[in-house]
């Protein structure tokens, strides 16, 4: 038996926006089936924005954003894949890959750059409660 998405019971229920910005029922079940792909392949990315102080010109901090590289459709923000990671409790795996990079990125500036000292990552724009990476970018 087909294992039935939250996607899927949605559009049965007559939700018609639900998952990003797929459109139909069968985009929805492809672009859950590619994120759970993407997760596993690591077609996803962390882009590390540093935040610098205006007035010093001091690095104060940086934003982690997160990207997917998809196959067939390019570049794709957060926008376009967060609702359905959300949807099917994705988000955790994504908020440990996107801490994982970020702490990463931060280790690597602090070894390049001893005088930036310790910095902090800054949650993304993620909805409340879900700590969603990004999520408002794009």
């Amino acid at each position: 038996m087909a294992r039935v998405t939250s996607c899927c019971k949605a559009w049965r229920g007559g939700c018609k926006r639900t998952c990003g910005q797929a459109t139909s029922w069968r985009d929805r079940l492809q672009l859950e089936g590619d994120l759970r792909r993407a997760i596993d392949a690591t077609e996803l990315s962390v882009v590390c924005q540093p935040v610098f102080d205006l007035v010093s010109g001091q690095l104060t901090g940086f934003e982690a954003l997160l990207r997917w590289l998809h196959p067939t459709q390019g570049l794709l923000g957060p926008a376009a894949f967060l609702p359905m990671a959300e949807e099917t409790g994705r988000i955790p795996p994504l908020n440990e890959f996107v801490l994982h990079c970020a702490c990463q990125q931060l280790r690597q500036w602090q070894l390049s750059q001893p005088a930036c000292g310790p910095r902090e990552p800054r949650g993304g724009r993620g909805r409340p409660g879900t700590a969603a990476p990004d999520a408002g970018a794009d």
